[in-house]
């Protein structure tokens, strides 16, 4: 497409090509630019601009209003070809989903590892209350794999972690200095599943 030029109904410019659309005050300096490699043509219709991309997708105008650069680049450029192994704000396998699911497997190893132990004797997480962190622990780590899968949030991922957490506390509390290192490393992968989690969501678009 062949460089084209609109004035608009404020006086403002748009000037556009094939490659590159840019926008001009009365002043005739540039407010912006923007690169767009895939825009076929633009057209004039009463009073808004359409603005076509070579996939069809269509942008109009009104003429009397500052064009929204970001609205035109979401409409007209092709959203990006990611890799399998590249992380991105919304899914995939970044370090924070990694840790996240180690966290889990923590959470498990710690709820079948001993919990209390006095001497060469020692009592399993699963003789007690190791069931429901383990089935905790699973279940967190089920939710962190499908949310790198785009598909479902992390809520449940910290309610778990933090059920987890507050099971810990309860039994550490009461063993007192016969805690083991099976409850020990429970606590520990729920506090990191935590973390972790919420360092995701942070990651996420609100």
């Amino acid at each position: 497409m062949q460089e084209q030029r609109y004035t608009l109904a404020n006086g403002d410019t748009l000037k556009a090509n094939s490659q590159r659309i840019t926008y001009f005050d009365g002043d005739d300096s540039v407010l912006w630019g923007l690169e767009v490699a895939n825009v076929r043509a633009v057209t004039r219709m009463d009073k808004r601009l359409r603005i076509e991309a070579t996939d069809g997708r269509r942008f109009d105008v009104h003429t009397g209003s500052v064009l929204d650069a970001v609205s035109i680049e979401r409409t007209l450029r092709p959203p990006a070809v990611m890799s399998a192994s590249t992380p991105t704000a919304t899914t995939g396998m970044d370090m924070n989903i990694m840790l996240a699911l180690i966290a889990a497997v923590l959470v498990v190893v710690g709820s079948m590892g001993p919990w209390a132990g006095v001497g060469p004797w020692t009592v399993s997480g699963l003789s007690g209350d190791g069931w429901l962190s383990l089935i905790g622990g699973l279940a967190a780590g089920a939710v962190v794999y499908r949310h790198a899968q785009n598909e479902g949030s992390l809520v449940g991922a910290q309610i778990a972690f933090g059920a987890c957490l507050v099971l810990s506390i309860y039994h550490a509390s009461n063993l007192g200095g016969a805690v083991a290192w099976g409850l020990l490393l429970m606590a520990g992968g729920s506090v990191a599943g935590l973390f972790f989690v919420w360092q995701r969501k942070s990651m996420l678009p609100r």
